[in-house]
């Protein structure tokens, strides 16, 4: 499976971005601290509901902060 990351930034098609593969990353807003955060396949977010593919992105340090854990998506 391929690695996940956040872009650090909102840019236009086609333009070159810096993504975040791992860490702590700021700029969220309404995280519940300690709760673990899956990616949303279609939609580009993240959530605290598996899909069919599990693809954890990380957990809630705050409200504003996410450490980036990328593990690999399993079949639930």
């Amino acid at each position: 499976d391929a690695c996940m990351g956040f872009a650090q930034e909102t840019v236009t098609r086609n333009t070159n971005v810096s993504v975040v593969l791992a860490g702590a990353l700021e700029g969220f807003s309404d995280l519940t601290p300690g709760t673990v955060y899956y990616l949303n396949l279609g939609f580009g977010t993240i959530g605290t509901t598996a899909g069919t593919r599990v693809h954890v992105m990380g957990i809630a340090l705050s409200a504003t902060k996410l450490l980036i854990t990328n593990l690999p998506a399993l079949q639930s």
